[in-house]
């Protein structure tokens, strides 16, 4: 894949998600690991993957995370509901 400086790649991020992060935003996030960056040894400046805008967009919490499955009901545990006995006095 092609590789983009970190400024257009949020650039990009910003206008498919409509959100408003900083170029320092996304460089700390990079040094720290969060966004997958590399630094480019002839400029040393910092670059992206062209389809590491999703990863970016996760780390932000720009796409909201999916919702987890409920469980699935258990089956054959129905139990009959107890019903209360009249005592004969």
């Amino acid at each position: 894949m092609a590789k983009l400086k970190l400024a257009v790649a949020i650039a990009r991020v910003n206008g498919r998600y409509g959100s408003n992060l900083t170029y320092q935003q996304a460089y700390m996030a990079g040094i720290a690991g969060r966004i997958p960056v590399e630094r480019n040894e002839a400029t040393g400046r910092l670059e992206v993957d062209e389809s590491a805008h999703l990863a970016i967009a996760k780390a932000f919490g720009l796409i909201p995370p999916k919702p987890k499955a409920k469980p699935a009901a258990k089956v054959g545990t129905d139990k009959r509901p107890r019903t209360r006995r009249s005592r004969a006095a």
